[in-house]
């Protein structure tokens, strides 16, 4: 059973399409964060032919420093498989929770999960199957994308002439932890899933909270002065917590650091899964959406 799930996700083109724009995301976002300080050079360069182009330079000097390439943090975010720059949701963490999402809410659709739990009566053993098949899946995908990564670190690097500052056992650590918040939010989209019943509702609540969460924690870093609030402890923005425990570059933006973060984003994942389990369990299953 675990087999055909697998090949189900794998032969699933919006899947197919989800993972070639994470890849690619991952390589030219990598390539734009290593080559930082230089795009604010041309743009600052830019304001000598047409005149008040761009403000770039007018950005402090000490806060572009802390975007070069020579500093450890920044080389962190070049490499970081799941957290993107930090100031927001990448689109791998998005990816992953769509994956997870369309993963449940398609079957409802098409109307598979009914003949699934005609094939197989035992509710729990069916859920156990399908939460396996999306955590090897989301695994996986961890795998190329963390190649994608370390080709930009590495070009980055060779086209600046500039040493890496994060030895192999940090690197791997790194992409571990990466690869375990993709995981996490797969299965807190597959939850999502599995409660909506709706591909509609899953995008809804997607996008919608992740607006919902970027005002609230635009709010609470105001009321708090910068530090954590209750808005830091949102599902959406904990990934670069629980990745790196730092946000873009050396700028540590309300951090509620690395072990709480992760532990936070594992207790929204298992509370929404959980959530959406019991309802498979408990409720009838439509022959479609």
């Amino acid at each position: 059973m675990l087999r055909s799930e697998l090949l189900r996700l794998r032969f699933s083109r919006i899947n197919i399409v989800l993972l070639t724009a994470v890849l690619l995301e991952g390589l030219l976002g990598g390539l734009t964060a290593a080559h930082f300080p230089l795009l604010i050079d041309g743009l600052i360069s830019l304001n000598e032919v047409i005149p008040n182009a761009t403000n770039a330079d007018q950005m402090p000097k000490g806060m572009l420093d802390s975007f070069a390439l020579q500093q450890q943090s920044m080389q962190f975010v070049v490499a970081d498989l799941s957290a993107g720059t930090g100031m927001g949701v990448s689109l791998a963490a998005l990816g992953a929770i769509v994956f997870g999402a369309l993963s449940a809410s398609t079957e409802y659709r098409r109307g598979s999960m009914a003949f699934s739990s005609l094939a197989e009566p035992r509710r729990l053993t069916l859920i156990a199957t399908k939460v396996a098949a999306v955590t090897i899946a989301a695994a996986l995908t961890a795998v190329p994308l963390a190649l994608c990564k370390g080709l930009a670190l590495a070009l980055g690097l060779t086209s600046q002439g500039i040493s890496s500052l994060i030895d192999p056992v940090e690197l791997v650590s790194l992409w571990g932890r990466g690869a375990i918040a993709l995981i996490l939010l797969a299965l807190l989209g597959f939850g999502i899933g599995l409660i909506t019943r709706s591909q509609v509702a899953c995008f809804a609540i997607a996008f919608g909270g992740l607006l919902a969460e970027s005002t609230a924690r635009t709010l609470g870093a105001l009321i708090s002065g910068g530090q954590t609030s209750a808005a830091s402890f949102l599902p959406f923005g904990l990934v670069a917590d629980a990745v790196r425990g730092t946000s873009f570059g050396g700028l540590n933006l309300a951090s509620i650091g690395m072990a709480a973060g992760l532990l936070t984003l594992a207790a929204w994942a298992i509370a929404l899964l959980s959530g959406g389990v019991v309802r498979f369990i408990r409720s009838d299953v439509p022959t479609s959406g």
